[in-house]
């Protein structure tokens, strides 16, 4: 049973790994991106292309946060045994509001 449960943690970690890998890589690539564009003298008024380097580097971002603060399993299982009626809340919102401007934190805080 040892075995197996080493197992099963070893390709957990493998695809942690992998998956934090593949974060960092796009976040690079969003980065590059986005500097190039800002970089050279010949900016197009087409923003289109910028915008889908920043929406890129958006979801990069919103990827950092749900993977890099998520709870364990373990302590996500005691909890949803708690209390059924729990809803789970992303782990991002936190630090997101502490560097966000006061306006948005009231108009989210309104939607509640």
């Amino acid at each position: 049973m040892k075995a197996f449960m080493k197992s099963v943690n070893a390709v957990a970690r493998k695809r942690q790994t992998l998956i934090k890998d593949s974060i960092i890589t796009q976040l690079s690539n969003s980065v590059k991106e986005i500097q190039l564009y800002h970089m050279g003298d010949t900016i197009s008024s087409d923003s289109l292309q910028m915008n889908e380097a920043e929406s890129a580097l958006c979801a990069v971002i919103e990827a950092m946060f749900l993977h890099g603060l998520k709870d364990s399993l373990v302590h996500q299982a005691r909890r949803a045994i708690a209390d059924l009626d729990e809803r789970p809340e992303p782990s991002f919102w936190a630090p997101l509001l502490i560097i966000s401007h006061k306006q948005n934190i009231n108009q989210i805080s309104t939607f509640r």
